[in-house]
């Protein structure tokens, strides 16, 4: 930490608005520290459990920071998480890339549709025919219909099928 926790700062990070504060940090160590080594470090305000299954923003006593820290400065890593920067940036680019020209497709599609105008038996030929809709018995395993229903309740789901109705 480089200075005071400013109660008073909220930030846009998270999903409730229920958290406040701020503190500015001055990263001193950036690897990948394996969640197993750090498993014995047991928090006793957290329910008496080991700091890996701690949330972001869980008080550490001195104690256990300093453990943690001692572990982070001696572990030699072979990643680091800033390695796969440049991955997820040039995935996120091909994904943009990609939906971009789905779009340009689409819109050509689209704008190349032209009205064709047919008249009489043309018309009839080139017409889908009209859809109606069909109920079907869907059958359910036993065990799911019992949770569903009471067993006075009679259970008889019913789906619908779409098919063309034939003209004669």
């Amino acid at each position: 930490m480089t200075g005071a926790v400013d109660f008073e700062k909220t930030l846009g990070y998270w999903q409730q608005d229920k958290w406040n504060g701020s503190f500015s940090v001055k990263w001193h160590i950036v690897k990948d520290v394996p969640n197993n080594i750090l498993k014995h470090i047991i928090l006793e305000n957290n329910e008496n459990k080991p700091v890996t299954n701690s949330r972001d923003t869980q008080e550490i006593h001195l104690e256990q920071g300093l453990q943690m820290l001692k572990i982070f400065k001696e572990h030699v890593s072979k990643t680091s998480i800033l390695d796969d920067f440049a991955f997820y940036e040039s995935r996120q680019k091909l994904m943009q890339d990609k939906r971009s020209k789905q779009q340009q497709v689409q819109k050509q599609v689209w704008d190349s549709r032209t009205p064709i105008s047919v008249t009489g038996s043309e018309q009839q030929q080139r017409t889908a025919p009209p859809l109606q809709l069909f109920p079907t018995r869907q059958r359910w395993p036993k065990q799911q219909q019992r949770n569903l229903c009471s067993p006075t309740e009679s259970l008889r789901p019913v789906s619908w099928t779409a098919q063309p109705m034939l003209h004669s």
